[in-house]
């Protein structure tokens, strides 16, 4: 499965939230799985996003970046190529009736739409 960079930051509060709910084994293994690789990938991403921000940005007292005016743009477009970079990931498509008696807001569902299939 190829999702963005982008739909994992979308998701990620809503993954967090399913993977404390009691799941079948199965369904559960293999939703720790994505979540490790997930959390690796978003690792590798706040890794480049930090060297951007140094690339473009001063570092203020307080540990937050302040970038110039004139390099607001030339960040804000590197920052979009890399959330719209596509990753790879070794997952099945959880099915809908593997969640059981999960109950997942209509918001979390939109969030998790590329993980979730019906039966």
């Amino acid at each position: 499965m190829n999702i963005t960079i982008k739909n994992i930051l979308d998701s990620k509060e809503a993954l967090e939230r399913l993977a404390v709910e009691k799941l079948p084994v199965r369904t559960s293994y293999n939703l720790g799985k994505f979540l490790k690789a997930v959390n690796k990938e978003l690792e590798i991403f706040n890794e480049f996003r930090n060297e951007l921000l140094n690339k473009y940005g001063e570092r203020q007292e307080d540990n937050t970046y302040k970038i110039d005016s004139g390099n607001i743009q030339k960040f804000n477009d590197e920052v979009i190529e890399l959330i719209n970079i596509e990753v790879h990931f070794d997952f099945e498509l959880l099915l809908l009736d593997s969640l059981g008696n999960v109950s997942i807001s209509s918001q979390d569902m939109l969030a998790l739409d590329y993980l979730i299939k019906e039966s």
